[in-house]
């Protein structure tokens, strides 16, 4: 061992009093958690000590074994302990020395604080409003893969074509073959780089260093890493026809078209810590530098419901423990193709306060498993969680209430049918799930062996899921997915799982509101939810479960339901249409009135069922209103149209689908409104849902769409438009509170929220058409309500109001 070299040291850390190392930016959700696996960092003396990288690709730093913070100095390299971090996250280094028994008063485990993630600007996700709207694929699926692999004027390959295309064909394949219950088939994209058609075009070399960013979040380090990429895909093109890729022709190439990876010479950072160069795993897309076209198609750009939809990439060697310059495994494959093919988030925690779901899923910390077997971690890769499977189709997890036998998810016997189950609540949107986990198939990737599960590891995994969060599992008191550890000590710091967290006779049998831990909702109330009977861990479980699985009658008041509907725009020859759907049969006046001698014109079409189970249409027009139905107006909306010249229909409807439409009559212009009022009595609650209006917004004043709710829930309010329309949604209203307030409310949305994807496409079916459409999901009470849509910044086009409710369990 060298002898320290006492005066350099002296002047390392007399230079700490005025100089700090930035290290840590801001953190996304779509990244490779670090491997917590130990590597050796060498002092600039050639004293060297273990250290192990934490946190993910926007957030990190490194840790010694023993759990302390440490970071270099900025000038002499020299790594030091860290005694707090300030507000910019740069870290305030200690002036001892990192291989150096930690002095008493260091923290443990101190973390950066996190910031916001690295976003698009809106105006990035404007430039090509003729996209189709881009969301993961849902169950069965068959896609192909893109492995670009580059290499750089000081940084070449140790690796071949050959063993990144076996990749493809071998173990990404059957990883997602046997993840999805076959749903999923994996290929290779066609291409004419040396073995033509194995998916994999390189080793390409680029006229450019590497820009080795590691895990660094400035500026100028996102900009590299997305100039790499670009870089990258134009060096392939004369080797791939991107356009033939272009199912849906709209000239952006999306993930579930191609999935585009790039595969960077040099270290991935996620494991092999500070050897340089790396960059650190992750699934983005490009949006500080302009997107290549290649063939005519936009690729890698943020064309999507999901920011990873634009490429994934990661370095091409991990090197730790003195095992060096290993080949990147399957893990980090599969964790960042989840990410950018499927759309998944991570599950682990991304501030560290926490380890989210632990080691218990491809998107934690399981991406790093391995068998006892293996020579390094990631080479088996755990199972995605159930809830994973169950949201992304690939398996049923149905309804659970009385006696089940659960099979182990990864076991060749398991089945989308008898791996996993559902336990609803008695609250919308929070329930449980259940699964076996047993170390056989990739869950043998749960015996690695610095991890804390042994070779006796297998039980019932019960998930609490709560899909209103959709913000990762940052929030340790109301995660996204959170595992009800069997033990009840919940998972912290290092430990990211133990066998006691699974359920299994002779370490815990019964799941229930009275238990630690219980089967309570977040808000204290009981769930109705009970798991007892648990059997003795094997292939094949058996348990006794109790959930609320009894759906309302259909006239329960629990059903969706909305009331009295209005509807304004500017009209042209067109019109502007309001489309409803009946759910109690009843007697509703249809109101269309007009400004400036507008004289609308109020059609009403429709389809129902009759008496007899039949299929029938309707079909009603009238221009100016009966004044004989002016008494019955009267009563069922207060009041009589403004003018003879308006058009009014009063008539009874059965259960079914209307469209209403006002137009002007004989080339007439000006403004008008549709309203939709339904007779209420003590035995007829208004009924009517899923509202949309669709008209011209040729002016600033937009279209409006007014509502009243008849029970509180959670609604999705959406607004679309075409032509650049990038149309504003703005809500208001007034409500009751809890009191008998009046309360008001405002709420405005440019672009919608990718974090409510999910529960948007639960409520309505879809999601937005494009990033640039605008939706609101909020839980309303009763009172009235407006919606408004408008062009941005004064654009003109045409627009469309839709207002749906989520049915109640």
């Amino acid at each position: 061992m060298p002898i320290k070299s006492t005066l350099n040291r002296c002047l390392s850390a007399s230079f700490l009093l005025i100089v700090t190392f930035y290290l840590i930016s801001p953190s996304p959700s779509y990244a490779a958690p670090a491997a917590n696996f130990p590597y050796q960092i060498e002092q600039p003396d050639g004293f060297v000590f273990k250290a192990i990288s934490r946190g993910d690709e926007w957030n990190n730093w490194v840790e010694t074994v023993d759990g302390y913070t440490v970071a270099p100095h900025k000038s002499s390299g020299y790594w030091y302990y860290v005694d707090d971090y300030d507000e910019n996250g740069t870290p305030k280094l200690s002036p001892y020395f990192a291989d150096d028994p930690p002095p008493s008063g260091i923290p443990l485990r101190l973390a950066p604080p996190r910031k916001g993630r690295p976003e698009p600007a809106p105006e990035t996700l404007k430039l090509n409003d003729n996209m189709l709207k881009v969301s993961p694929p849902i169950g069965a699926f068959n896609g192909s893969i893109l492995y670009i692999l580059v290499q750089f004027a000081d940084r070449t390959a140790q690796t071949t074509e050959a063993q990144w295309a076996s990749f493809i064909t071998g173990s990404i394949a059957d990883y997602y073959s046997k993840a999805t219950y076959g749903k999923v088939n994996l290929v290779p994209a066609n291409e004419t780089f040396g073995t033509v058609n194995n998916g994999t075009v390189g080793w390409l070399t680029l006229n450019q260093n590497h820009p080795d960013p590691k895990g660094a979040q400035t500026p100028e380090a996102n900009t590299a890493k997305q100039q790499l990429i670009k870089d990258a895909i134009l060096a392939a093109d004369p080797f791939v026809d991107f356009a033939a890729y272009d199912a849906n022709q709209d000239k952006n190439l999306d993930a579930d078209e191609l999935s585009i990876v790039v595969i960077a010479a040099g270290f991935e950072s996620s494991i092999s810590g500070q050897n340089s160069p790396g960059v650190w795993g992750h699934a983005w897309c490009i949006f500080n530098v302009t997107a290549p076209v290649v063939d005519g198609v936009t690729t890698g750009d943020c064309n999507a419901t999901v920011i990873a939809n634009g490429y994934a990439a990661f370095g091409e060697l991990m090197t730790a423990d003195g095992i060096n310059n290993v080949q990147s495994t399957l893990g980090i494959q599969v964790h960042e193709l989840g990410h950018h093919t499927f759309g998944l988030p991570d599950l682990y925690d991304g501030d560290q306060s926490s380890p989210g779901i632990g080691n218990f899923g491809l998107m934690g910390g399981g991406s790093w498993g391995m068998t006892t077997t293996d020579t390094f971690p990631g080479q088996t890769p755990v199972m995605p969680s159930a809830w994973t499977r169950y949201k992304r189709g690939w398996a049923d997890c149905p309804i659970a209430n009385g006696a089940v036998s659960i099979t182990a998810s990864a076991a060749a016997t398991a089945t989308s049918a008898n791996s996993c189950y559902r336990m609803p609540s008695n609250k919308a949107n929070e329930y449980f799930m259940i699964e076996n986990r047993q170390a056989v198939g990739y869950d043998a990737g749960f015996t690695r062996p610095d991890w804390q599960f042994g070779a006796g590891f297998g039980g019932l995994a019960i998930w609490h899921i709560d899909d209103t969060q959709q913000e990762n599992n940052n929030n340790d008191q109301q995660r996204w997915v959170d595992l009800e550890e069997a033990d009840g000590v919940p998972m912290a710091g290092m430990d990211s799982g133990q066998s006691t967290d699974l359920w299994y006779a002779t370490n815990a049998t019964t799941f229930s509101d009275g238990t630690t831990p219980n089967s309570k909702l977040y808000d204290g109330a009981a769930s109705g939810v009970s798991v007892i009977n648990i059997s003795a861990s094997g292939t094949v479980m058996n348990a006794q479960i109790s959930s609320m699985t009894t759906p309302p009658p259909p006239n329960d008041s629990k059903i969706t339901s909305l009331g009295n509907i209005s509807t304004g725009s500017a009209l042209d020859a067109n019109g502007t249409k309001a489309g409803f759907i009946v759910t109690t049969a009843g007697r509703y006046v249809l109101l269309a009135e007009g400004n400036n001698g507008l004289d609308p014109v109020l059609e009403l079409t429709g389809q129902y069922i009759d008496a007899n189970g039949a299929v029938q249409s309707i079909s009603q027009i009238n221009d100016n209103w009966n004044l004989a139905n002016g008494t019955e107006i009267q009563q069922i909306i207060g009041r009589q149209p403004a003018t003879t010249n308006d058009g009014a229909l009063v008539l009874d409807l059965l259960e079914g689908i209307y469209s209403a439409k006002i137009s002007a009559k004989s080339g007439a212009t000006g403004r008008g409104i549709i309203a939709i009022s339904q007779m209420v009595n003590s035995t007829t609650p208004a009924r009517i849902r899923n509202i949309s209006t669709n008209g011209p917004l040729p002016d600033a004043n937009g279209m409006t769409a007014g509502f009243q709710t008849t029970q509180t829930g959670r609604y999705v309010i959406l607004a679309e438009g075409n032509n650049g329309l990038n149309p504003i949604l703005e809500l208001t209203g007034q409500y009751l509170d809890a009191n008998g307030a009046i309360q008001s409310l405002s709420q405005i949305n440019d672009d919608w929220d990718q974090a409510n994807s999910a529960e948007i496409q639960q409520i309505i079916g879809r999601l937005p058409k494009t990033q640039t459409d605008s939706a609101l999901v909020l839980e309303l009470p009763l009172g009235v309500y407006n919606a408004k849509i408008a062009g941005f910044e004064g654009a003109t086009g045409s627009g469309i109001i839709q207002i749906t409710q989520a049915k109640q369990p």
